[in-house]
């Protein structure tokens, strides 16, 4: 993995700069042997199919316990808001842990503009307010977790050169829970009754940007 790491390091440095990274001082020969399985996924213009959206999607329409997914920006596609939604209705708990606050405030509006059906089919969406969170985890049932620096919006799934690190191992998955846990502890879950009656202009202007959502 480390290798593979350093391989698209190499070709990000040389689309840069124009200088090859080759050789043994680069590429040590690695006798360290992992305990779980990774596996790197790549997203970005130049990568076909939208590898990481279907990993994501993937592991949403897998799951039979639990999907738990901080990201810093959250505007879905239609593909990944119908797979959330359709793992909460079968009895997944799904939750969802989207920063309050960040560098493009109209993001988190337009992000807002897709709770309530999301809420509506059982997905629990937690606010983190005491700062900006920026982390994207995503954990599904005890064994699979999804690192790295993509966010779940439309930029990061087609536009963005994004790497993830995939992981096989309830060791990882634990570990990740706790954070998530404690994270979740300082945030304001979204309540459907009382989202549901937020003022008619917040309504209006989520809706009004909600189709700017490929562009943002």
């Amino acid at each position: 993995m480390v290798c593979e790491l350093q391989d698209v390091f190499a070709d990000d440095w040389f689309f840069a700069t124009g200088e090859k990274i080759t050789g043994a001082p680069y590429f040590p020969e690695s006798r360290a042997r992992t305990r779980h399985l990774v596996h790197v996924v790549l997203g970005g213009p130049d990568r076909r199919n939208e590898p990481i959206s279907k990993s994501i999607v993937s592991l949403l329409n897998e799951a039979t316990d639990r999907v738990w997914i901080a990201t810093g920006y959250f505007v879905p596609d239609d593909v990944i808001l119908a797979a959330l939604e359709l793992a909460a209705s079968r009895g997944v708990d799904v939750r969802l842990l989207i920063s309050e606050k960040n560098d493009h405030p109209w993001l988190v509006v337009v992000g807002r503009s897709y709770y309530g059906e999301l809420l509506a089919a059982g997905v629990r969406i937690f606010e983190y307010s005491v700062g900006i969170n920026h982390a994207k985890i995503m954990l599904a049932d005890d064994r699979w977790a999804m690192v790295g620096s993509a966010n779940l919006d439309y930029r990061s799934m087609r536009l963005n050169f994004e790497l993830n690190l995939l992981f096989h191992s309830s060791e990882r998955n634990t570990e990740l829970a706790r954070i998530l846990e404690h994270d979740f502890s300082l945030c304001q879950e979204i309540d459907p009754a009382v989202f549901g009656q937020r003022p008619f202009r917040r309504k209006f202007l989520e809706a009004a940007l909600r189709p700017l959502s490929p562009m943002l």
